[in-house]
């Protein structure tokens, strides 16, 4: 069995397309990746991972924060607001 075999390329939105591909595949080992993964689009990822009991890697880019409120602790404690945004994140997971 290739790489081929493995990895799967979908053109479509994600909300609908990543679901429906780990419930089509809940009896294989499943790993899902995102690198450069809007802030938004993370979440959506880390959402459906969560829901499908899958492992995944989220990397992160473009730190959004629209109530502000990540953003103030951030500035409190002086750190980086994408580091913020992240640690934010993981918090939700645990």
């Amino acid at each position: 069995e290739g790489l081929e075999d493995r990895v799967s390329y979908i053109d479509r939105p994600l909300q609908q397309a990543l679901p429906e591909v780990l419930a089509a595949n809940a009896d294989s080992k499943i790993w899902v990746v995102a690198c450069h993964a809007c802030q938004f689009l993370s979440k959506d990822i880390i959402d459906c991972c969560l829901t499908a009991n899958v492992d995944f890697a989220v990397c992160p880019c473009c730190p959004k924060d629209e109530r502000g409120r990540v953003q103030a602790a951030a500035q409190a404690l002086n750190v980086d607001l994408g580091v913020a945004l992240v640690l934010a994140e993981m918090g939700r997971l645990a």
